[in-house]
């Protein structure tokens, strides 16, 4: 098969600009965390709407205090549950590649992660598999997902976790086919 027959129908997009490369890799939706999602929203609802209504049926001062600021923690409670629900939803993670850096991005709802790294130290690209141990009806179970990798003379770096193996494999196409980087700066596969 002809590599330029081939078109790729996953979830990663690319833009290539004039200055850079920018690969964009979607969040993996998990039907059981949603599932629970919604379900712990439904609760949390109701329980803001219990609050408000002994709120407003209660008319000592102190009381009313109290509630305040158990509604203040209930919405903080809320934060957190929404910027979770809000990842699933609209996650992502971006790779920029140019001339001088190698970034690494996940916009994440309140805060930015980037990590810049310079270009000419980066080696040794690859897919790899990454163990980490889950906690199955109280059992500590060891589990594998894959992962895009590169090392730099100060550490190992670890990005894109449980993505699809053929995304992954396309997303190091991309970057073996990007002007920015060179054969020496991939792995090599036995």
């Amino acid at each position: 098969m002809n590599l330029k027959d081939y078109t790729y129908k996953g979830r990663v997009s690319i833009t290539n600009t004039k200055n850079s490369m920018r690969i964009r890799i979607p969040m993996n939706r998990n039907l059981v965390y949603i599932s629970i999602l919604i379900l712990t929203t439904f609760f949390w609802c109701l329980g803001l709407f219990m609050l408000i209504d002994l709120f407003l049926k209660l008319h000592n001062f102190y009381y009313k205090l109290f509630l305040f600021f158990g509604f203040l923690v209930w919405n903080g409670i809320g934060l957190a549950g929404v910027s979770f629900f809000m990842w699933i939803f609209f996650g992502r993670e971006r790779i920029v590649v140019n001339k001088d850096y190698f970034i690494t991005e996940k916009p994440l709802i309140f805060f930015f992660r980037r990590n810049i790294y310079n270009i000419n130290e980066v080696s040794k690209i690859r897919i790899d598999k990454e163990t980490f141990k889950i906690n199955r009806n109280g059992t500590w179970v060891e589990n594998q997902r894959t992962v895009l990798k590169f090392d730099t003379p100060k550490k190992h770096v670890v990005f894109a976790r449980n993505i699809a193996v053929s995304d992954a494999e396309y997303i190091l196409l991309l970057l073996a086919k990007c002007k920015y980087l060179k054969a020496e700066q991939f792995a090599i596969v036995m």
